[in-house]
């Protein structure tokens, strides 16, 4: 082989390897562990779209497992496990190995990590042992095996989403709430974000329409419809605001949400739409449109008109949903500010 070739391979070799190490590394998935013998509920986070498998450890062999996933949006059939150990061996030959055994059928989850200790110090001394138990190694290792079960299916949550996974085993043969025992563990990915409720006064503004009212002006006899001078600009509403903010906007000192929100006055409500401009989540500043009432002239009046009575204003006037821009300032406080307080919570 000439030095170019040897060269050539060389390379083709090296490429080669660095394909086969990325295929491996970016193929392999994490593995979730479950362990039994610590307390019952637990709530892991863990990182969107990332495949993983779950591995539940220091399980008894001896009983009968049955184990359930479920996503929030999506129940998962429970599986049903079961373990059954041959007795291939004479126990005779390594009474040793039959108590590990014995030990490990009566033990609870929680003994399980003691025992697969004395398991794995079994198998280093029998790897050592010249007394005719080295056969031994096999049914050990299959036994330590036994308490650790890694199931077959590999998950992939999405932004927002949790899995549970709930495992039980009967205590006895009588089916009572208190014969099974549970655990569950939940995984969840980070949140898509959240609502924040904020409390303003919002500022509308007579830029689309502008309210005109009217009274009855007197004459000798009779009376004239009059339109009132009417130097306000702005109407400031008491307002309750509601922005959705995503995940990843919740640590910025400025974030940008959509913005709904009602007006505090019941009798006479008001709705608003707009976006809020968030600093640190507190203060906000609203800009939008809203629909709220305004009084203008009866259809079945007219402006000079002149009648023979003198009629209220509210004779005069009908109460019309109209669509205006607004501005408005908000804080998120604990409480609602706007609510009034009982002669409770003032005492």
């Amino acid at each position: 082989m000439n030095y170019k070739n040897f060269k050539t391979n060389k390379i083709m070799r090296t490429i080669l390897l660095v394909i086969s190490f990325w295929f491996i590394t970016t193929n392999a998935q994490e593995i979730k562990i479950i362990d039994l013998a610590q307390k019952n509920t637990h709530t892991k986070s863990i990182k969107v779209k990332e495949d993983f498998k779950i591995k539940i450890i220091n399980r008894n062999p001896n009983y009968k497992y049955f184990i359930s996933t479920e996503t929030s949006f999506q129940e998962i059939e429970a599986l049903t496990y079961s373990v059954k150990f041959l007795n291939l061996l004479d126990p005779l030959n390594c009474q040793e190995f039959e108590n590990l055994k014995i030990e490990l059928e009566k033990s609870k989850e929680s003994e399980i990590p003691k025992i697969s200790k004395k398991i794995k110090e079994f198998i280093k001394k029998m790897e050592t042992d010249t007394t005719g138990c080295k056969e031994y190694i096999l049914a050990a290792k299959e036994l330590l095996r036994s308490t650790s079960l890694t199931l077959q299916e590999t998950f992939n949550l999405k932004k927002g989403e949790q899995l549970e996974v709930k495992i039980q085993r009967k205590i006895d043969s009588i089916k009572t709430k208190d014969s099974i025992i549970t655990w569950k563990t939940t995984y969840k990915t980070p949140s898509r974000g959240k609502w924040i409720t904020s409390y303003g006064f919002a500022f509308a503004t007579n830029t689309f329409h502008k309210e005109t009212t009217y009274f009855t002006k007197q004459n000798d006899e009779d009376f004239t419809i009059t339109k009132k001078e009417d130097r306000k600009k702005i109407e400031y509403i008491p307002t309750v605001f509601f922005t959705w903010l995503p995940n990843q906007d919740l640590n910025e000192n400025i974030s940008w949400g959509f913005t709904a929100g009602l007006g505090y006055d019941l009798d006479s409500p008001s709705v608003f739409l707009g976006g809020s401009l968030f600093y640190n989540q507190n203060i906000s500043l609203v800009v939008g449109l809203t629909a709220y009432k305004q009084d203008f002239l009866v259809g079945q009046y007219k402006e000079n008109q002149i009648i023979k009575e003198n009629l209220e204003y509210e004779s005069l006037h009908n109460k019309l949903y109209t669509v205006n821009p607004f501005i408005a300032v908000t804080f998120r406080f604990d409480k609602n500010i706007f609510k009034t307080k009982t002669k409770e919570e003032i005492e």
